[in-house]
């Protein structure tokens, strides 16, 4: 059963997200839009881990290829929502224009599916990289360079606690 693999394959992740939902029913020094932001990153990142269950489940799948190139899509488009989902948790001040270069990044990659532009499954189910490959690699180091440099502004001016962020 599916499920039961999923779940076998994913116990440690699992574990670990109802932990942190479960921390959360209990903070008390949060404000209560940063503990909804929590919980949608946690939904997020569970949500992350079933198309990467499924999309290696149909990694051997050639008749699957239009199926696993849209979750391979989801796949490269999900992690720079993750990270802009950081930031604009903890960064209080931070718009919803964090998101714009992740929604970009995902209308290419939903229009790679059928043209190939960043990504392409062959027959025999091989990946290869289209002209834009590169593209959502680029897009991840953006945000995790913003969320370094957000992160060093908003510590303390120690440098004890900048080393570890760097």
């Amino acid at each position: 059963m599916v499920f039961t693999e999923y779940v076998i394959q994913n116990w440690a992740l699992i574990l670990v997200l109802l932990g942190f939902a479960t921390s959360l029913i209990s903070t008390v020094f949060l404000e209560k839009k940063i503990i909804l932001r929590m919980y949608a990153l946690i939904a997020q990142v569970f949500l992350l881990s079933i198309v990467v269950f499924l999309e290696f489940r149909f990694a051997d799948h050639a008749e699957h290829r239009v199926l696993r190139t849209s979750l391979t899509a989801l796949r490269y488009s999900a992690t720079p929502f993750l990270i802009a989902q950081i930031i604009f948790t903890i960064v209080k001040r931070q718009r919803w224009f964090i998101f714009i270069p992740a929604i970009l990044l995902t209308i290419v990659d939903l229009i790679s599916v059928p043209t190939g532009v960043v990504f392409r499954i062959d027959e025999t189910a091989a990946v290869h990289r289209g002209p834009l490959g590169l593209l959502p690699y680029i897009v991840v180091g953006f945000y995790c360079a913003m969320l370094i440099v957000l992160m060093i502004q908003h510590s303390s001016k120690g440098t004890t606690e900048k080393m570890p962020i760097i």
